[in-house]
């Protein structure tokens, strides 16, 4: 038997000492009832709602076809995550993929809305048919049980309501089969994690409840409504941003609410209306001129589609701005400019899963083009990449001793932890001021403590100094990475030119730094990896002052 080294017990204590007393019992719970199975029913007690019109929800519906291919899927090949596998059609609902990601997101059936009807349903028997529940089967954890009852619900009762009207014995076999899920889901909320995946089974039993008639659709109506209400108050913060401080993740709850709001009937939903209007603003601040989101923390391009719908054009005010209780602040100008800086918590302290180690990192746009980017994240399993996207060095800030802000560890761990402090941020005529202090570094024996100052002058000027405090020498390093489309002109002491189709950014530094530009790779989508460039000023001693600029032209 392996004695845990203390500072593994160490490492342990600074990990579960966030977690809230209901994830420790859950847990709990779920480990001495592994034995327990879904209840098989002889009859459904539920039926279709197939009076009511869901055009609201259809009409949402439609952006995830653009996401998939008919025609590659009807021949057996599914992609996600941007990994194609041929898996036959129905597919193989057991097919081996190493990556957990994409088992799960077979199991969404996301996919469904790029098919007829009769595919759709196709595939709906088999798996009813052929992946009945057994334990540790990735379909049947609740996450993805969630997600398949929302892609099964919204498309036979919202979007095919006609055809499974005149279609009673597959009506009756799906209702049996939701019936049998959602009770499931009902004993396995996932309390245990909380955050998103709590959101997103309570909005599944909230549309469920809403999309069927009968009394246990009734009763999952009630209690998806209820924890809704309760999760809503806890992860949206009253800047209206997700509270994991993921802008992939905003996007993904926006869109499970607006479901969940059109679900309801007209006067039940009404408590959703200002939230997703603070949500869309806020979701609006975290996108760059390309009208893609920033890829801080936990973010992927390509996740989810944008825009969610056709109601709204992309027009945000040019102007300073900030979502001060997620910590996101910056400036978007009138001709593809945008700057965006984090200077928030890593996130929930009891679920920091989708964190990096990314205080004060910032991405840039000009003239419409993406300067200076965030690694981004390459996929979700363990090993050297996803330690490497969470890491500091990942991201345009300070990495001091080449250790991490955090204590990053296994795939969505964190151990002793620390949020930014003194946060200062002040509009300008011309620009913004930001200043932000963390502690971070003060669990290594230097003690040390990074303070970001940051200056932006709308004309064309960022100028940013890191001020880094310790009771005994260190190494720090101020990173900046450049998106694959930089390319690097000329390079000298103290400058360094890099372009971009017909911009050009010049970064000029102080004599004390070293410079040096190094290979590195961004990640923007899932399983991508992209080769770039990235600029590194170190200094070494113990009252350091690393100062550099940005300054875009236009050729």
């Amino acid at each position: 038997m392996k004695i845990p080294r203390i500072s593994d017990l160490n490492r342990l204590f600074h990990t579960i000492r966030h977690l809230r007393w209901q994830q420790v019992f859950f847990r709990l719970k779920y480990k001495l009832h592994f034995w327990a199975r879904p209840k098989q029913l002889k009859e459904t007690n539920i039926e279709p709602d197939l009076l009511s019109d869901y055009a609201a929800l259809r009409e949402l519906k439609v952006p995830l076809k653009t996401l998939f291919k008919r025609e590659t899927i009807l021949e057996g090949q599914f992609e996600f995550i941007n990994l194609k596998e041929h898996i036959e059609f129905p597919p193989n609902w057991d097919f081996p993929s190493p990556y957990k990601l994409w088992r799960y997101q077979l199991h969404y059936f996301e996919w469904l809305y790029c098919l007829d009807y009769i595919e759709a349903r196709k595939c709906v028997l088999s798996w009813i048919e052929h992946y009945s529940f057994e334990q540790n089967r990735d379909g049947w954890e609740a996450y993805p049980t969630s997600l398949r009852l929302m892609s099964w619900s919204a498309y036979f009762v919202a979007t095919h309501r006609s055809e499974l009207s005149n279609d009673p014995a597959f009506s009756s076999i799906l209702s049996q089969s939701i019936e049998t899920q959602t009770t499931w889901l009902e004993r396995n909320l996932e309390y245990h994690l909380m955050a998103n995946h709590l959101l997103e089974n309570a909005a599944a039993l909230l549309m469920t409840g809403s999309l069927f008639n009968g009394n246990s659709a009734r009763r999952w109506k009630e209690t998806g409504s209820k924890i809704l209400k309760q999760e809503i108050q806890e992860q949206i913060l009253p800047d209206g941003m997700h509270f994991e401080r993921s802008p992939m993740y905003h996007l993904r709850m926006l869109n499970v609410l607006r479901e969940a709001r059109l679900s309801l009937k007209s006067n039940e939903g009404h408590y959703l209306k200002p939230v997703l209007s603070s949500m869309e603003k806020a979701l609006d601040l975290v996108r760059h001129p390309d009208e893609d989101i920033a890829l801080l923390n936990d973010s992927n391009l390509g996740v989810y589609p944008l825009p969610l719908s056709s109601d709204k054009s992309f027009s945000p005010i040019p102007r300073p701005w900030q979502l001060p209780d997620a910590g996101y602040y910056g400036y978007r100008g009138s001709n593809g400019e945008y700057i965006i800086f984090d200077a928030g918590p890593i996130g929930p302290d009891y679920n920091p899963g989708h964190s990096h180690g990314d205080m004060f990192s910032y991405e840039v746009t000009w003239g419409y083009h993406r300067m200076v980017v965030d690694t981004g994240n390459f996929d979700y399993e363990p090993g050297l990449m996803r330690f490497h996207c969470r890491s500091t060095k990942a991201h345009n800030t300070v990495q001091v001793n080449e250790e991490d802000q955090c204590d990053f560890w296994g795939t969505f761990r964190v151990g002793k932890r620390f949020q930014p402090e003194d946060v200062k941020f002040a509009e300008k005529e011309n620009g913004f001021q930001l200043e932000a202090t963390h502690s971070g570094y003060r669990r290594i024996p230097e003690r040390a403590v990074h303070r970001r100052l940051v200056n932006f002058h709308a004309g064309n000027l960022l100028c940013i100094q890191d001020l880094i405090q310790a009771e005994k020498s260190v190494n720090a390093v101020s990173r900046i990475h450049f998106h694959p489309d930089c390319k690097c002109l000329d390079m000298t002491v103290r400058q360094l030119v890099i372009r971009n189709a017909n911009v050009d950014c010049i970064i000029e530094w102080d004599r004390e730094s070293s410079a040096k530009l190094e290979d590195s790779f961004y990640c923007p989508e899932f399983n991508t990896k992209l080769p770039n460039k990235v600029l590194t000023l170190t200094q070494i001693g113990t009252n350091l002052r690393i100062h550099y600029s940005l300054r875009f032209t236009r050729g």
